[in-house]
C-alpha cells in the first residue's frame, strides 16, 4: 500500500472518531428530552444518528451528520438537506437538540 493510500485512510480514520466524538453529546442531549436515537457509526462511511419520536412515534425521524463549517468548526446538520438542513452548531449540544426536537415535533404533527 502506498503512502498517499496509507495517510487517505488514516485521515478517514481520524474523521470518523471526530465526528462520532460530536455526534455522542448530541445524543445524549436529544435523549434526556425523550427522544428515540439510534447511532449509526459503523453502518456506512460517515456516523450518522437517527432521532425519533418515541412510542408510536418511531417511524418519524431525521439523520443527523456532522459536517465542517466555515472557521475551521462543526456544525450538526441533517444529512439528507446538507447545509440547508442547519441544526446548530457542535459548540453548543443544547441549542441543536432543541432545533432537533423542534423539527421533530413539527415532522409528528403534520404526518398524523
Amino acid at each position: 500500500m502506498g503512502e498517499a493510500a496509507v495517510l487517505s485512510r488514516v485521515r478517514a480514520r481520524w474523521r470518523h472518531r471526530a465526528v462520532v466524538r460530536r455526534l455522542e453529546p448530541l445524543a445524549v442531549a436529544v435523549a434526556a428530552r425523550g427522544l428515540g436515537c439510534v447511532r449509526l457509526y459503523e453502518v456506512s462511511g460517515l456516523p450518522m444518528l437517527w432521532v425519533h419520536g418515541s412510542g408510536d412515534d418511531e417511524n418519524v425521524g431525521l439523520v443527523v451528520g456532522v459536517r465542517a463549517a466555515p472557521g475551521g468548526s462543526w456544525a450538526f446538520c441533517e444529512v439528507h438537506r446538507g447545509r440547508a438542513g442547519y441544526l446548530g452548531p457542535c459548540g453548543d449540544v443544547t441549542a441543536a437538540a432543541v432545533n432537533v426536537d423542534g423539527m421533530l415535533e413539527r415532522r409528528l404533527f403534520t404526518s398524523g
